[in-house]
């Protein structure tokens, strides 16, 4: 379980009431398991049954976790879903880190019919926390989102891969004023205004981040 975002919430008390993770897999390996645990208010997305099966058994004691059982992204209907191990992405995405990074041809891999939920529609605007790990399909959830978290997680590269939606994701944290705070390897972590420092190290790493993948936009 990666704790870069729970630890850098909780070294500044910030005020986070609801928070919400998209692409869960297993509540075990979580990024947001930890606010769940604080019991906080947690909506979990996961999409494939067999994981959704796991997950309902390991959220049993904690009443403050609701999992919805769907995909979403920017539409109504099914989603077709590439199933490559834990690697689960949307059929119609061109680019995923299975894809790019990996090799995987998509045409060979089993595929899953799951339905889906229009982002729009599920999001009552009350999230403080948004994370987003769906192998490329994070702006068809982004650009349908209500909320206005304080901060957004992002699966934005890995190598050799680079989010295919890179430049609008961009351009809607500039519109609506959100900062590059912290990344890792594979995510971006954005704060809506100014982030609070977490030292000089983690600022100089996240503007060469930011000129990396942004521009230095944010």
């Amino acid at each position: 379980m990666d704790t870069v975002l729970y630890d850098a919430v909780k070294s500044q008390n910030l005020p986070i009431k609801s928070v919400a993770e998209v692409g869960v897999l297993a509540f075990k390996d979580s990024v947001v398991k930890n606010f769940c645990i604080d019991g906080i208010k947690c909506d979990l997305y996961e999409a494939v049954p067999e994981f959704c099966e796991k997950i309902r058994k390991e959220i049993t004691r904690y009443p403050n976790i609701t999992l919805k059982e769907y995909a979403v992204s920017d539409y109504n209907g099914d989603m077709e879903m590439c199933m490559v191990g834990p690697s689960t992405f949307d059929a119609s995405i061109e680019h995923a880190p299975a894809i790019d990074h990996d090799g995987i041809d998509k045409s060979s891999v089993e595929t899953l019919k799951v339905a889906c939920r229009d982002f729009s529609e599920v999001d009552e605007g009350q999230y403080d926390i948004v994370s987003i790990d769906i192998e490329g399909g994070e702006w068809k959830v982004l650009s349908r989102m209500r909320s206005r978290p304080l901060v957004i997680s992002l699966e934005t590269q890995c190598r050799d891969y680079l989010n295919p939606y890179i430049g609008s994701i961009t351009d809607w944290m500039f519109e609506n004023g959100y900062k590059v705070w912290i990344w890792n390897n594979t995510d971006t972590i954005f704060y809506k205004g100014t982030p609070p420092a977490l030292g000089i190290k983690n600022t100089l790493l996240s503007k060469w981040h930011n000129y990396r993948y942004y521009a230095g936009r944010l």
